[in-house]
């Protein structure tokens, strides 16, 4: 005869952990009601176990978001019993298993926003406030638990007033030495446009792989910048919002606003140049009706005006078809010399129409000024280069 035992030489690898929380109080309209076990729970340095903020890292496993559900929404005197299993568990100790909320509309503080419900062998009704210690062995991988969760512990925080403003940082260069520096501003800030008030804000972006920053912020409108360089030499290399490429040319940050109803805004991306960018920009004061198709300024190597027919073509061209628009700019330009001109945005085969030029006037200076960039600091952007446009 043969016969088949378990083999008592392979003992479980993981381990199983299944139990009830029984649920006092009203369930919250909304939000994640979810149980975590955390292998550190560091009350040391909060004094505190039942915050939020003791959570040595992230949980070691948890119940799916959906998980714990109000199982009798008009039923508001009775506590209500549910059952949950975690399986997989790695064997080892587990300092903490905790039952807590996380709120849908973050306040920017993890107690109002992540609060504690509930503790597995600690009662906040008495002074134990001591969590029990969960372990998973060979001779004991499977534990069964049961404790109590507290609605009423959710903390009344008031109005929520902050968000969170968040993205990444794109190259297609390679990436600086030392990364980047996000800048959070309440003013439109490029290159062309340097910030005039302190920032209120900035996250470091450090590599290709950690390209990400963060903002937690009271409500309002702000920008994004990134720049690159040390102290006193700092360049800017992009905005979010900025576009000076065909044909989605916009020369202005985007502002993101935060407010009762928009409290996280994530996912943002921001291309920036490296090194960063060469760029010439200004306003455009036009006399008379803007055409229907709009204006463009048009960016060349040589004079480009009625007295000075072209020599070659355009090094680059940037659009503005928004008559309320006022602003151009050129970015990511080599270094040297050029002019600045302004026409009608006309189609081909139609011929554009001459509106002006930076430096030129009509009848009298004829010859454009040009502008000049180099490698040096000062050199680096021409802002300020505005243009006057008249109609015909």
């Amino acid at each position: 005869f043969i016969s088949c035992d378990e083999d008592s030489s392979s003992p479980p690898t993981t381990g199983t952990l299944d139990g009830q929380v029984v649920f006092h109080g009203d369930w919250p309209d909304s939000g994640t009601v979810q149980l975590s076990i955390f292998t550190n729970w560091d009350n040391e340095s909060t004094g505190c176990y039942w915050c939020a903020q003791s959570a040595g890292g992230p949980p070691a496993y948890y119940t799916h978001s959906s998980h714990f559900q109000d199982p009798d929404p008009t039923n508001i005197s009775d506590a209500d019993t549910l059952s949950f299993e975690l399986s997989g568990i790695t064997l080892g100790d587990y300092e903490v298993i905790v039952a807590g909320w996380r709120n849908p509309t973050p306040y920017g503080d993890v107690e109002c926003d992540e609060p504690v419900i509930g503790m597995y062998g600690a009662d906040p009704a008495t002074t134990d406030t001591i969590p029990a210690v969960l372990s998973f062995t060979d001779n004991n991988p499977e534990q069964t638990i049961l404790f109590h969760a507290y609605f009423d512990l959710i903390p009344d925080c008031g109005e929520v007033t902050t968000g969170t403003i968040s993205g990444s940082v794109v190259t297609e260069d390679e990436w600086p030495e030392g990364g980047f520096v996000a800048l959070l501003s309440t003013q439109s800030v490029t290159g062309w446009t340097p910030p005039t008030l302190p920032p209120v804000g900035y996250a470091y972006v450090l590599t290709e792989t950690e390209n990400t920053f963060e903002f937690n912020i009271g409500f309002g409108s702000y920008t994004v910048s990134i720049w690159v360089g040390g102290h006193g030499n700092s360049q800017w290399c992009g905005s979010y919002g900025v576009n000076v490429s065909a044909p989605d040319y916009d020369a202005l940050p985007d502002f993101i606003t935060l407010d009762e109803t928009n409290h996280d805004v994530s996912g943002l991306q921001i291309n920036v140049n490296v090194p960063a960018p060469h760029y010439i920009a200004g306003d455009i004061t036009f006399n008379g009706t803007r055409p229907t198709e709009g204006i463009l300024a048009l960016l060349s190597t040589f004079p480009y005006v009625p007295e000075h027919p072209p020599t070659g073509a355009p090094s680059g061209y940037f659009a503005i078809t928004d008559e309320t628009q006022t602003r151009y700019a050129f970015n990511d330009i080599p270094a040297g010399t050029y002019y600045i001109s302004l026409w009608s945005n006309t189609p081909p085969p139609g011929t554009p129409t001459f509106f002006g030029a930076y430096g030129y006037t009509a009848g009298s200076d004829t010859d454009p000024d040009p502008v000049t960039l180099d490698e040096s600091t000062e050199g680096w952007g021409a802002s300020g280069i505005n243009i006057t446009g008249n109609a015909p």
